[in-house]
């Protein structure tokens, strides 16, 4: 099939991958600052970031965030996500527990091609396959709906690219074969993904039909999360007006630089990076005198499905969350309610619909006013952007925000964008809600 310029049906009816590379979400909150009340409460007295994240469906920017946390000052890191789906929590799981598996079960080349492959491929191979099912088994008590229904993958002709580091080639093969990240030979990946199926009512000789499938991005692709940036610049670079590098290749590069970060854990600053070097045992001269501490711990919690609307009337949540992340097909839940759960000097990051390859220009446009508008209802003011502002929109809670409030830049230089697209590379109309199912028209924002 083939979805018309303008129609946004290439985003899918579920999202499994975002629209927007990875953030370090450190870097997009306001400023640590001290419990005053600790009085001596050793884990008081680490500042707190506690960030609200809106439909991120493959913890991408949580991921970025934990491995660099040892660039930034110790800090404890409470994140709570809100997804449209059951199937997105339990993939949420499944991502997590394998990026933070044990490197003494599986070593960091294996384990950042099982994650490339569960992450974008609808096809895996045997191995990956069995890995899946394993985690499944463990996960059964919480999310107690396992997938058993075979899925049919939609079909879709090669449209405009918005990103030019992703190669004609390898997107054609992700859009014909729904493998997205060839790691082996072809004839390996014959397995179905089946944490990329969900559930959906459907309406058949008139009457509504369950029926398990995909039914997710048959346009943009697995390629943006990861692979259109890069810390070296040498990865972006071009040669005869061709990427010297894949978007796959890149992807597979930043991947295991996260999941190599992950697996130093816990350990102090100056022993990540060896795997060979262990930290001295608790209590001894060398870590008490040392100010590189190991990260503070964080916190994962999974809020329930349609809250959004409503965590304001706990207390709990309310002025609770110093950064809150709205995905670009969550951005009709923005309004006051959520406004109530933003501290004092909060953050709002809106992922902005850039990606999404059968919108043109005009669209686009009309979809980020609409985004400002809402953020201006519900009490927040445009701040200066510190990346592209076509990719995300940046707000301040009104009333609330001091004139230095942004934390300082980690030690690392921030990553490189590959280039923007051209205006002619951009298609046209409509982003999907996730609310009820069904795509929204903009102008029904």
């Amino acid at each position: 099939m083939t979805t018309p310029a303008g129609s946004g049906a290439g985003f899918g009816w579920v999202s499994w991958w975002g629209l927007s590379p990875a953030l370090d979400l450190q870097a997009e909150g306001p400023a640590a600052q001290a419990d005053a009340d600790a009085d001596g409460d050793a884990a008081r007295a680490t500042p707190e970031l506690n960030v609200l994240l809106l439909g991120s469906v493959d913890g991408r920017h949580l991921l970025r965030t934990l491995a660099r946390a040892a660039r930034w000052p110790r800090r404890r890191l409470n994140f709570y996500l809100l997804e449209h789906n059951l199937e997105a929590v339990a993939r949420h799981m499944l991502i997590f527990s394998l990026a933070l598996e044990d490197p003494e079960k599986m070593g960091l080349q294996e384990q950042s091609e099982a994650f490339l492959e569960v992450w974008g491929n609808a096809l895996l191979r045997a191995p990956v396959a069995a890995f899946v099912r394993e985690q499944a088994s463990r996960l059964a008590l919480l999310v107690p709906e396992p997938d058993r229904l075979e899925r049919e993958l939609p079909w879709l002709s090669l449209r405009a690219l918005k990103a030019q580091v992703i190669h004609t080639q390898e997107f054609r093969r992700w859009r014909d074969t729904g493998v997205a990240f060839e790691l082996r030979d072809s004839s390996a990946y014959h397995e179905p993904n089946r944490t990329l199926a969900s559930g959906r009512l459907l309406t058949h000789c008139g009457e509504r039909v369950a029926a398990r499938g995909y039914w997710g991005d048959i346009a943009t692709g697995p390629f943006v999360a990861f692979g259109i940036e890069a810390d070296d610049q040498s990865l972006l670079q071009t040669r005869n007006g061709q990427p010297t590098k894949t978007a796959g290749e890149i992807t597979q590069h930043n991947v295991m630089e996260v999941l190599r970060e992950l697996a130093a854990w816990g350990r102090p600053r100056d022993t990540q990076g060896d795997r060979e070097k262990q930290p001295e045992p608790e209590g001894s001269p060398e870590q008490e005198t040392s100010g590189d501490l190991a990260p503070a711990p964080f916190k994962l919690h999974f809020l329930s499905l349609g809250s959004a609307r409503s965590l304001h009337h706990k207390g709990c949540y309310q002025a609770r969350f110093q950064l809150l992340y709205v995905a670009c097909g969550m951005v009709h839940l923005l309004g006051p309610e959520l406004a109530a759960c933003m501290a004092p000097g909060g953050n709002l990051l809106v992922e902005l619909a850039r990606f999404l390859v059968d919108l043109r220009p005009e669209q686009l446009q009309a979809f980020a006013a609409r985004v400002g508008e809402l953020a201006g209802a519900a009490g927040f003011t445009p701040c200066a952007s510190a990346g592209p502002a076509e990719t995300f929109a940046r707000f301040a809670k009104q009333g609330a925000r001091g004139p230095d409030t942004r934390p300082r830049a980690p030690s690392a230089a921030p990553p490189v964008a590959a280039a923007p697209p051209q205006p002619h590379d951009l298609a046209s109309h409509a982003t999907t809600g996730l609310d009820s199912g069904a795509p929204v028209p903009l102008s029904d924002f």
